[in-house]
């Protein structure tokens, strides 16, 4: 039997198409492998553009300040694309880098996967 199988789990709602109990279940244990454990860190928000790298996987949130351009880069740097918006969430993967180009401090967030 599978790890995440539904035979595992049971039936997942009811008879009026409630989640069940065993419907919980199998959504948190997959949460549970899928890490998402650690405290959210304040990014200290250097001179404008500001560029972050990721240590690890998860999200930055910006948000706040005079943000003129928010970009991404997958390639240590060598190519930025900009993405249009100028604050929200943002998902990097390790060693990914997100520059923040703004006239007023913006506060930055990471949010460990």
């Amino acid at each position: 039997m599978a790890l995440f199988s539904m035979e595992r789990f049971g039936q997942w709602f009811t008879p009026d198409g409630f989640p069940t109990r065993d419907f919980y279940r199998f959504v948190n244990s997959l949460f549970r492998s899928a890490g998402g454990s650690g405290a959210t860190s304040g990014i200290t928000v250097g001179a404008s553009p500001f560029v972050y790298t990721a240590a690890q996987v998860g999200q930055v949130v910006v948000s706040g300040g005079t943000v003129s351009a928010i970009a991404i880069s997958r390639d240590v740097g060598t190519t930025f694309f900009t993405i249009g918006l100028t604050s929200g969430m943002f998902l990097l993967k390790e060693q990914d880098e997100l520059k923040v180009t703004y006239s007023g401090l913006p506060t930055m967030t990471f949010i460990p996967a």
